[in-house]
């Protein structure tokens, strides 16, 4: 069930910015790991067999933090140029 739980934000986080990157392309040179979050989302969506509980922990650990600067710092810099 948690493994279940945490391929689903997987899933979540990935299709972001996936929509996001198709409305601004040059988006994905600012977040260069978006691209692995979309990646993780689509193998997640077809290919759901392929995952170990390892690769799940090893992104969900390395990954995703890396994910979550870029957009905290997108966010600030959008955030000054609003100002």
């Amino acid at each position: 069930m948690l493994r279940s739980a945490v391929e689903r934000q997987f899933e979540i986080v990935g299709a972001a910015p996936a929509r996001a990157l198709r409305l601004e392309p040059g988006l994905e040179e600012r977040l260069p790991a978006s691209r692995s979050a979309v990646d993780v989302r689509n193998v997640i969506a077809h290919e759901n067999d392929a995952w170990s509980p390892t690769t799940v922990w090893d992104i969900a650990s390395h990954e995703l933090p890396a994910l979550a600067r870029e957009v905290e710092a997108e966010l600030r810099r959008l955030d000054e140029l609003t100002r």
